[in-house]
C-alpha cells in the first residue's frame, strides 16, 4: 500500500490576454498576480522549436537504482524532466510509467497536456534550476519524501505553427515536495506538493 501526498493539487491554466498560460507552481491559496505577457503577433509565424530528446533515467548503476534518500532525489529530479518533455512535445508516456495509479498531480498534469495537444498548443521550456534538495526514508527500503526548490526558467506558449502566443518569464522559486515509493524494484511518483517559494 502506497502512501499517497499530502494537499496534492492541479495546476490549471489561466487566461492571459486571451490566450491560455501554464502557471509554475499552483497552491490550494491564492497564486499572487504573475507578470506573464501575450507575445506581440508578427507577420510570418516562428520556426517550431525542436522537440527536446526524451529524458533518459539515470544508468542503472546511479543512484536511482536503490531505495535510498538520494535515489529518491535522483527520481523527484528525472520526474521533473519527464514532466517539463511532456509539455513541450505532448508525448506523456514517460510521466504516466512513473506515476502511481492514485497520483492526483500525475493525472492532473497528463490531463492538461493531452487538452493543450487537442488545442494545438505546447510549450517552450528554458531548464530549471535546482537551488535546494532533501530526502527523507520514510519507511526503509520502501517510502520517500523528497524535496526539491526551483527556479523556473521562461515558459514560452506555442501555437501550433510555432508562434509564440505568450510567455511567463516571472521565473518563480517553487517548493515540490514528492510522495515516493519504491515498488517492485523502481520508483513511483505518488503524490505532488506545490507551493511558490516565500520571499
Amino acid at each position: 500500500m502506497r502512501r499517497q501526498g499530502q494537499g496534492v493539487v492541479r495546476c490549471g491554466w489561466v487566461a492571459v490576454a486571451a490566450v491560455a498560460v501554464l502557471v509554475g507552481g499552483c497552491t490550494g491559496e491564492p497564486v499572487p498576480e504573475r507578470t506573464t505577457t501575450a507575445a506581440t503577433p508578427s507577420a510570418s509565424a516562428s520556426p517550431v522549436p525542436s522537440p527536446p530528446p526524451r529524458p533518459e533515467q539515470p544508468e542503472a548503476a546511479g543512484p536511482m537504482a536503490e531505495p535510498s534518500a538520494d535515489g529518491a532525489l535522483a527520481a523527484a529530479t528525472h520526474f521533473l524532466d519527464l514532466h517539463r518533455y511532456a509539455f513541450m512535445t505532448g508525448d506523456t508516456a514517460p510521466l504516466r510509467a512513473m506515476s502511481a495509479a492514485g497520483c492526483d498531480y500525475c493525472n492532473g498534469v497528463v490531463a492538461e497536456v493531452e487538452e493543450a495537444v487537442e488545442e494545438g498548443l505546447l510549450t517552450d521550456r528554458d531548464t530549471s534550476e535546482i537551488l535546494g534538495a532533501e530526502a527523507t526514508e520514510i519507511r526503509p527500503d520502501e517510502w520517500f519524501s523528497a524535496e526539491l526548490r526551483i527556479r523556473q526558467g521562461e515558459i514560452r506558449l506555442l501555437g501550433d505553427d510555432g508562434s509564440v502566443l505568450a510567455v511567463d518569464d516571472t521565473r518563480a522559486v517553487v517548493d515540490f515536495t514528492f510522495a515516493l515509493s519504491w515498488v517492485d524494484g523502481r520508483w513511483a511518483v505518488d503524490g505532488v506538493d506545490l507551493a511558490e517559494a516565500p520571499q
